[in-house]
């Protein structure tokens, strides 16, 4: 069960109403240095950026076709995913890789097959295109889903459609011209970043995997990476292109999803067209720009120290329901821990704990259980030996199904002392097991344990 210390909440659209009016609106300082920094190099500079939760939105330059290079590796992974969930590909499946296809180029394929000949499962093959950008997965990925145009065809189905892929990575590589039909627009990108991230066209198992594979991607590190502060989450794919013996870069270019401290994400788009610029000066100014939406969009100790104190001041009153008071905590636990990076002083260890472990029983009661075991894990983090995230571990196993594992643990600590309101931990179980029927959780396994909680042996 959850272990109240009168600490008062709200809603975590209270919060992000109290981020969106102190932020200006209008972003004219971020527009003016984006300006500012596209007029310090050569080519053309195209953004779009969107805070996810609430839709504020940015562009400059957005209606340029930007050549994407490998940041269509995004696209087709996509469409791969989708092909996945309906039309019964499998990621085991596995592909016959000749010699011939594992061209001289960007590939961990060629690294690790060279001579080819040989099965590969499509998600090996995944991976290596989005984590490691290899052409030559890419290439072999377009042609199962059926060419470049089956690809963006799919692609506009789903509403994103200024964006066009034309010819693989092969046939960029041997005609120039070719990379400037493989184009987006900075908030095409943007608008299908927003929409994996709020699962709207791909499966939660499909989805869940993209984001991880975006958030293991570490190749360009240079550029939107190198801008925001040392371990800042960040799912993404880059794409560069060659440099002709005239100097010129056609594309240098990273999109991605940043996690904020407070919580929130911001969608980023950053092309760099035909510049003239070296590969360090072209990267730093990416990196600058991501700097500056960083900056503009994520809010310092003081904002958090306000937001948090306006949040704890609300009081759970006026909540309708478990979820809602689910919600809280998921801000509450968002705000904690962006403050406790910043500031780790001002927050005490039992606090932290008492808010993940409130976290867990509302995700309990409202049977989202896909991350209670970390939520419990970090409460006895801040508070090693609180005995309410180790009355909720036993529960948490009993509803995934884990009977045994969860008995164990029942019996272990039946009998011991817990706290100042249940002599021991019993009493503890069995008050739990009485909230969980008010709300509709009841099963077999909750009675079997029951009973033996109540038993002698």
């Amino acid at each position: 069960m959850l272990h109240c210390k009168s600490y008062s909440a709200t809603f975590l659209l209270l919060l992000l109403s109290f981020i969106a009016s102190a932020q200006n609106s209008n972003h004219k300082h971020l527009r003016a240095e984006i300006t500012r920094l596209a007029k310090s190099t050569s080519g053309k500079v195209g953004v779009s950026i969107k805070l996810l939760e609430d839709n504020d939105t940015l562009s400059f330059n957005n209606g340029q076709h930007y050549p994407m290079q490998s940041v269509f590796k995004f696209p087709i992974a996509v469409s791969l995913l989708r092909a996945v969930d309906k039309d019964g590909i499998s990621l085991d499946q596995k592909v016959l890789i000749t010699k011939a296809e594992l061209h001289k180029t960007v590939s961990a394929l060629r690294e690790k097959y060279p001579e080819g000949n040989v099965e590969v499962s499509i998600r090996e093959i995944l991976t290596d295109m989005v984590t490691l950008s290899d052409n030559n997965a890419c290439d072999i990925l377009m042609k199962l889903l059926g060419g470049p145009e089956k690809i963006t065809k799919d692609i506009h189905s789903i509403g994103v459609s200024h964006l066009q892929i034309k010819g693989n990575e092969a046939e960029m590589q041997a005609d120039w011209g070719l990379q400037y039909k493989s184009w987006s627009t900075p908030s095409a990108q943007m608008q299908l970043l927003g929409l994996i991230f709020k699962r709207a066209v791909l499966s939660k198992k499909s989805n869940d995997l993209l984001m991880q594979l975006m958030l293991s991607t570490y190749v360009a590190s240079g550029r939107i990476r190198a801008g925001l502060p040392k371990g800042t989450p960040l799912a993404h794919r880059s794409g560069t292109s060659g440099t002709n013996e005239q100097g010129l870069s056609p594309a240098t270019n990273d999109v991605g999803i940043i996690t904020l401290p407070d919580g929130r994400h911001l969608a980023v788009a950053i092309f760099l067209m035909d510049s003239y610029s070296d590969a360090r000066k072209r990267d730093l100014l990416i990196a600058d720009i991501a700097k500056a939406t960083y900056d503009e969009f994520s809010p310092g100790v003081d904002q958090l120290k306000k937001y948090r104190e306006s949040v704890l001041k609300q009081g759970t009153s006026n909540l309708k329901s478990d979820w809602d008071i689910r919600e809280y905590y998921r801000t509450l636990v968002a705000l904690d821990s962006a403050y406790y990076n910043i500031a780790p002083d001002s927050l005490t260890r039992s606090q932290m704990a008492n808010h993940y472990n409130s976290l867990a029983w509302y995700s309990i009661v409202t049977q989202k259980l896909d991350n209670v075991k970390y939520y419990l894990d970090q409460s006895l983090k801040f508070e090693p030996g609180y005995v309410y995230p180790q009355a909720n571990l036993p529960l948490l196993l009993l509803l995934q199904g884990h009977y045994p594992e969860a008995e164990a643990l029942y019996l272990k600590y039946r009998n011991r002392p817990f706290d100042k309101t249940h002599a021991t931990y019993k009493e503890e179980f069995l008050e739990d097991f009485g909230e969980l029927e008010k709300v509709g959780i009841v099963n077999d396994d909750i009675k079997k344990i029951t009973r033996r909680l109540n038993s002698k042996n």
